[in-house]
């Protein structure tokens, strides 16, 4: 029988007793209530086109009168992000941008691999952009939010490592909580939900369930199907109360005009109101996203029952 291991010394067990004065000091705190927590990772995960980007880049447009966001993207150019950020009210000087290059893609064209690996770079990015958001203003805005759009593609999955797989998620979302813990931030990740009805809520992100399961707070973004440019979001995991609610977009900058259809724009997202509790907000969600019904299906008709 092989000996065991030597047992480790006790000065390397950092251990804490709970005490009565322990509870004066116990709160949380919010970057924006009730979607951005403090000191932990947010998942925002959704189909394409449901506006999860524009939502996040709304939140950093809103909190920049104090604080500043790293925003790292493999989805969209820099200048679009720099304009949105603008264009949504966002101050002058209160947004880094790094921008990378895919170098893998999925069968879907989505990116799974770029020239930006989170292990590699993402700390020293932060590291950077502390020290560029300390001389912007003064008093310093300092960075308090990173971004990170989207998290598979920004991740160099090592051998045997994929984002299907709960190790491999875990390992990347537990090393992103612990960034967040040691430089003071808020990290929002950005994430592709799969198609089709699921079994349970939390189910329909695309990938290893963790994605939903290891962070404090994560959402499902959808389109309301009652309305154009409308969209709903809703908790799909969370530790404290559950709760949905319904937002819009509006165009703040045109990057396209068109006499003969829409126009290519960028947009900010306006919230509705909160929809408190698991039952409540689920009811909302599933309204919104139902398909509608046609003419023909109504009246008692033939038809597929959708448009």
């Amino acid at each position: 029988v092989p000996l065991p291991p030597p047992m480790a010394p006790m000065d390397s067990i950092k251990m804490e007793f709970a005490m009565e004065g322990d509870t004066k000091t116990v709160d949380l705190k919010y970057l924006v209530d009730p979607f951005l927590p403090v000191r932990c990772v947010v998942g925002f995960y959704g189909r394409g086109s449901t506006a999860k980007s524009s939502f996040v880049g709304t939140l950093a447009a809103q909190i920049s009168g104090d604080y500043s966001t790293l925003w790292v993207s493999v989805e969209e150019l820099t200048d679009w992000i720099k304009a949105r950020h603008i264009k949504a009210g966002g101050d002058a000087g209160t947004l880094a941008i790094v921008t990378a290059v895919a170098s893998k893609t999925d069968h879907q064209g989505r990116a799974v691999g770029s020239s930006f690996d989170v292990y590699e770079h993402l700390e020293t990015a932060i590291l950077k952009a502390k020290a560029g958001c300390e001389q912007m203003y003064h008093p310093p805005r300092p960075l308090k939010l990173v971004v990170l759009d989207t998290a598979v593609g920004l991740t160099g999955w090592r051998k045997g490592e994929t984002p299907n797989d709960d190790a491999s998620v875990k390992r990347l979302l537990a090393y992103l909580h612990a960034l967040a813990e040691q430089h003071d931030l808020t990290v929002a990740v950005i994430g592709h939900a799969n198609k089709g009805k699921h079994e349970h809520f939390a189910d329909s992100v695309m990938g290893a369930t963790a994605w939903t399961n290891s962070p404090r707070l994560s959402f499902v973004h959808a389109v309301d199907q009652r309305e154009d440019y409308a969209y709903v979001l809703r908790v799909a995991k969370t530790n404290l109360v559950p709760f949905g609610a319904p937002y819009t977009t509006e165009p703040v900058h045109t990057l396209y005009e068109r006499t003969d259809g829409p126009d290519s724009v960028l947009v900010r997202t306006n919230r509705g109101p909160i929809v408190w509790g698991d039952a409540a907000s689920l009811e909302m969600f599933e309204e919104a996203t139902k398909k509608p019904k046609d003419d023909d299906d109504e009246n008692g008709g033939g038809g597929n029952g959708s448009k």
